[in-house]
């Protein structure tokens, strides 16, 4: 979000962040909620509700891969 900020102008930071959160929202529901679903699905979660936890370890694990990828953009900007 701080990116943003440093891209749009002091008149159209509000906008620039309502777009941005717009989009990530509509991107983590997209594609979240369903591959949720899915993985609960091929577990078998409707039979077996305990191997439903191993479904919600697609969120940590997503948040490493974007905190890793965000490190290496943030050199590649550096340089």
């Amino acid at each position: 979000m701080a990116d943003v900020h440093e891209l749009t102008g002091p008149y159209l930071r509000g906008l620039g962040i309502g777009v941005f959160l717009c989009l990530v929202h509509i991107v983590a529901y997209a594609i979240g909620s369903p591959l949720i679903g899915l993985l609960n699905d091929l577990l078998g979660a409707a039979t077996n509700p305990g191997v439903m936890r191993y479904s919600f370890l697609i969120s940590p694990i997503s948040c490493i891969l974007a905190a890793i990828l965000l490190r290496r953009g943030s050199r590649a900007l550096s340089e």
